[in-house]
């Protein structure tokens, strides 16, 4: 004769099957803000890489700011950051020259949507 319990033992009530399918979907949301949220940061670091070596760049030689705020926005380009001259501040020292980049990023999470703002500062000494 055959067992009418459908395939739970006796004191089952499917709580292995509600855990799995929680966990699925604690996965799925948190793949899903990796992918809308990673891109921004790894976009960050490759630019402020970049700020700092044209900082080291800009320092060897005399340059004028508006050659650099346009190299500047270039790198950025290359980075997938859009900047503008507003985004860029240079402040210039005696024998020194630090840039300054600020910027925000929209960042889109279906039910939430909100601006995620990224600041960053490079420095060197000027030759001359």
């Amino acid at each position: 004769m055959k067992s009418l319990n459908h395939g739970f033992q006796s004191g089952e009530e499917g709580k292995g099957s509600a855990g799995c399918l929680f966990a699925l979907v604690l996965m799925a949301i948190i793949v899903f803000l990796s992918l809308k949220l990673a891109p921004p940061y790894f976009h960050f670091y490759d630019l402020k890489s970049a700020l700092k070596q044209e900082v080291s760049r800009v320092g060897a030689r005399i340059t004028p700011d508006e050659v650099i705020v346009q190299d500047l926005i270039k790198i950025g380009e290359k980075s997938k950051v859009s900047l503008t001259k507003d985004n860029i501040k240079i402040i210039r020292i005696p024998s020194q020259i630090t840039i300054e980049i600020e910027y925000k990023v929209p960042i889109n999470l279906i039910i939430y949507e909100f601006e995620k703002g990224f600041k960053m500062e490079g420095s060197s000494f000027t030759a001359g």
